[in-house]
């Protein structure tokens, strides 16, 4: 007899495993130095052993928090994912992978990998009003290509966009 059916599938279409997520990729995009952005990862034990959360070689820029510590079977529980700019070292994309333990002694593989992205941008504070008067603009002829068409006769095809620089 059980008092409610639990259908964590919609909220989670994700599985590593026994494991139900609601996402499988850490992205950050646009933020700037100094900034530390959080994301959340909902976790669902479908096993019949409790389950401790853990995400294998964190990079050193991130920390990884658990609520609560250890997921019984049907139990749902959050890993919240901090990431600190101050540690990156370089502007512009950076790319790593984590891994989820299933269980304990669990090994790294692509069956449990899940991608890191950042696109880290300078520290808005370090920017003065003049330099933001004279930066540049960007502006595209077009934001999309479709080469679907040109592509049917022929097995390459070009398109152009003028890059156009609106500000200083």
């Amino acid at each position: 007899v059980v008092r409610e059916i639990t259908d964590f599938s919609n909220q989670h279409p994700y599985s590593i495993g026994e494991i139900l997520l609601d996402r499988v990729d850490l992205e950050f995009p646009d933020v700037h130095k100094g900034e530390k952005p959080q994301i959340s990862i909902s976790v669902v034990n479908k096993s019949t052993q409790p389950y401790e959360p853990v995400l294998m070689h964190l990079p050193s820029y991130m920390d990884m928090t658990r609520e609560p510590e250890v997921l019984q079977k049907g139990e749902r529980g959050r890993m919240t994912v901090t990431l600190d700019t101050d540690r990156l070292t370089d502007l512009g994309l950076t790319q790593a992978s984590v891994y989820l333990s299933r269980f304990a002694g669990d090994k790294v593989n692509d069956d449990n990998e899940i991608p890191v992205s950042v696109v880290l941008l300078p520290d808005r504070t370090e920017m003065n009003f003049d330099q933001l008067s004279n930066a540049p603009k960007i502006q595209l002829s077009e934001t999309s290509v479709d080469l679907r068409e040109k592509l049917r006769k022929k097995n390459k095809a070009t398109h152009d966009i003028t890059v156009t620089n609106k500000g200083k």
